[in-house]
């Protein structure tokens, strides 16, 4: 049962994060877009992709607090390195430019966090 729970949080996880780039993407305009592109997109940008990297990197279960701070982190470095990337590359550091290896990187680590679970399950 927590195997499957947790199989489907990290599908849910990878959803908002491509839900979230594509509302972007199709720039969703108007008062009442502003706020749930804002709802979906800050976890999706700040929060998911570290925390799918956390759990697969991660063999030892860390605490929550533990797990929350590292996936800022790894989500924040993530958009740094991306940024300098493209600036040095001398492409403009837009959101779609900067949200797309953020894209990238969830779903990658989304199938390898989905495939550790389904080993250990």
């Amino acid at each position: 049962m927590l195997h499957t729970l947790r199989l489907a949080v990290i599908l849910l996880l990878v959803g908002a994060v491509v839900g979230s780039y594509f509302l972007a993407y199709y720039n969703a305009n108007g008062a009442a877009a502003l706020p749930i592109r804002v709802i979906v997109s800050l976890p999706a940008i700040v929060f998911i992709p570290g925390y799918l990297i956390v759990r697969t990197v991660y063999s030892k279960e860390t605490s929550t607090t533990e797990t929350f701070v590292l996936s800022i982190g790894f989500s924040l470095s993530i958009i740094g390195v991306w940024s300098v990337l493209l600036d040095e590359a001398g492409l403009p550091v837009t959101g779609y430019l900067v949200g797309l290896p953020t894209l990238i990187t969830t779903l990658a680590f989304g199938v390898l966090a989905i495939w550790k679970e389904s080993k250990n399950g």
